[in-house]
């Protein structure tokens, strides 16, 4: 691991979300930095204490690269200038789902970042993998036609080292996740929270994180965008013109100074949203991974001190959430 630069008690961040992947974590991207003592980059997922200079070479389907070898940043340079354009005195956090799950990466975060606040949002295992592979489908890269398909295929999928949008399952191992944390930082620097919570009153939620990372907690943020919805599109041109990195990306920052950036971003995530058909998770895949995952569950449940009783309920549901219907994976 190279030295700390000068720049880093500056322009290194005060907090990190570390995940899970769709377990809401886009969704707080977006509600924290609305926060006036809040700064968040405006690229997401930089996951760069996760590789941090190390080589990565990650696989998809049909012999392609995983996105992951383009967008992790594993420059300590560049990754300081992510948050070099931030007021001073600025609360600095970023948020990349790997963070949890690769291992290595919380001794990493220590010996850079040792008093670092860390947030890390939890969602029902079962479910998140549904959502994670119905995220594959709404971006094209799922082979597989059938949820129970790419279960199957899942661990020779590792081996071949895919990334980790294809890793359903494995994603879902929080128990041991969470003790790598544990083993390295304080309990006082970690606040866990769950994707119920978000569900639930996700103002309330960010208020509780507001406090955690040391700002305002009566900022409420504007919670009613629904964010990264997993989905299977209606109409798949229509789902590319929209994203982020496509071709309408140049209209959008140069649109952005006029109608500002933040309710750019609401309305594209809207038409996004609208554009999402319903999928419903089935039964007998949700049966065979709340099987799988009921021991780490109840082992979790104690680890935090929460009712996960919830996760081990095995009914038909919508989207990855119990409650039914795609809107309910608003916060993925």
């Amino acid at each position: 691991m190279s030295a700390l630069s000068s720049s880093t008690p500056e322009w290194l961040p005060n907090f990190l979300v570390v995940g899970a992947a769709k377990a809401g974590t886009t969704a707080l991207h977006e509600y924290l930095g609305q926060h006036p003592e809040v700064f968040l980059p405006d690229r997401q997922e930089p996951s760069f204490f996760a590789f941090d200079g190390q080589p990565i070479n990650f696989r998809g389907p049909n012999g392609s690269y995983a996105a992951v070898n383009q967008t992790a940043v594993r420059s300590l340079a560049e990754y300081e200038a992510l948050f070099s354009v931030a007021s001073p005195g600025a609360l600095r956090g970023e948020v990349s789902p790997v963070y949890l799950y690769w291992p290595g990466t919380a001794e990493r975060i220590r010996a850079r970042l040792p008093q670092v606040k860390l947030c890390i949002i939890l969602r029902d295992p079962a479910n998140r993998a549904f959502s994670g592979y119905m995220h594959a489908v709404r971006e094209g890269k799922e082979p597989e036609a059938d949820f129970a398909s790419a279960l199957a295929a899942e661990p020779q999928r590792i081996r071949d080292n895919w990334g980790f949008m294809w890793r359903y399952a494995d994603l879902g191992h929080y128990p041991a996740q969470i003790r790598r944390y544990l083993d390295v930082f304080p309990p006082e620097q970690l606040e866990i929270v769950l994707y119920d919570d978000l569900r639930r009153d996700p103002a309330a939620l960010c208020q509780r994180l507001f406090r955690f990372v040391g700002a305002d907690p009566a900022f409420r943020p504007d919670t009613s965008v629904r964010h990264n919805v997993s989905g299977r599109p209606r109409s798949r041109g229509i789902h590319d013109l929209l994203r982020r990195d496509g071709p309408l990306r140049g209209v959008a920052r140069t649109a952005a100074p006029i109608l500002g950036r933040e309710r750019l971003r609401r309305a594209q995530a809207r038409l996004s949203s609208a554009n999402l058909a319903e999928q419903t998770f089935p039964a007998q895949q949700r049966a065979q991974l709340v099987a799988a995952f009921r021991s780490e569950v109840e082992e979790l449940a104690e680890l935090i001190g929460r009712d996960l009783q919830a996760w081990l309920e095995i009914k038909e549901s919508g989207a990855g959430d119990q409650a039914g219907g795609h809107g309910d994976d608003r916060h993925s």
